[in-house]
């Protein structure tokens, strides 16, 4: 196998130190310092030259190292394919057997994890509880859990909107039916007002009807009576006149002459004219 030397790199690290401290030192005194400036010059060629040589020695080096560490994935692959096919197929029967140690376990706490579930109305087949772990089995439980006590939330929440709803229907419903009550009353009053106003009214116009039969009763007797005496002094007038010889042939002998109710009989004893 090829192994890789990190030596390769040349000049080493001692000769580059020593090379350092040596031009380290180097000054150009002035603008006139020709010497110090060939000296600082030939120094930074000296050593730009080393810098581009060491970065083919490394780039080489980096070469080989990636061809090496191919090598040796390659190499790494060839060994484990032999091995590992075995150690997955060993590993799966010793997990046969975990796996159904791990199932007839569970078994045991099979009865508890059905009641912690049926505390929150969760069913769940027997086989799918066996195949959880017990923190497969209570991330579940808690995620259902949470449901339930959501649901319930939303239950108790819907049955309180339900019974505030109830209570407004049933507040809406007495405050109809006391309205209905309020008109029934009002229509009743009403009628009975309407009624005692149309018997009052049918009384007033009863007693007006014998009021005015009373009256017209009472002004026939007045008339009557009136009647009755202007006939009687009609008569009493005709007889008295009568017991003066007063007539159609006499009535130019005689001068009338009434006052209110006195009548006055005159006879005229002579007249001439002058």
């Amino acid at each position: 196998m090829k192994t890789l030397d990190l030596e390769k790199f040349n000049p080493t690290k001692a000769e580059l130190t020593i090379l350092a401290k040596k031009y380290k030192n180097l000054k150009i005194k002035n603008i006139g310092d020709k010497e110090g400036y060939l000296q600082v010059n030939t120094a930074r060629k000296e050593l730009s030259h080393i810098r581009v040589n060491i970065k083919k020695a490394g780039k080489a080096l980096r070469s080989e190292a990636l061809t090496f560490q191919k090598a040796v994935i390659a190499k790494e692959n060839e060994l484990i394919d032999i091995i590992e096919p075995l150690e997955i197929e060993l590993k799966e029967k010793q997990k046969a057997i975990d796996d159904e140690k791990e199932r007839i376990k569970r078994k045991e706490s099979l009865p508890e994890r059905k009641e912690k579930l049926q505390e929150i109305d969760v069913k769940l087949k027997d086989d799918d509880l066996l195949l959880m772990d017990d923190n497969c089995f209570y991330e579940y439980l808690n995620g259902k859990k949470q449901e339930f006590l959501e649901e319930k939330e939303r239950k108790i929440e819907e049955a309180r909107e339900k019974i505030e709803a109830d209570k407004i229907k049933i507040k809406e419903a007495q405050d109809k039916i006391k309205l209905e009550k309020q008109r029934n009353i009002e229509m009743e009053k009403a009628k009975k007002e309407a009624a005692d106003k149309a018997k009052l009214e049918m009384e007033l116009k009863i007693k007006k009807e014998k009021e005015d039969a009373e009256k017209a009763k009472q002004d026939d007797i007045i008339r009557e009576q009136k009647e009755k005496e202007k006939l009687e002094k009609q008569k009493k007038y005709q007889t008295f006149l009568k017991s003066n010889n007063y007539n159609e042939e006499t009535k130019n002998d005689f001068i009338i002459q009434r006052e209110e109710n006195k009548i006055t009989l005159f006879k005229k004893i002579d007249e001439i004219k002058i």
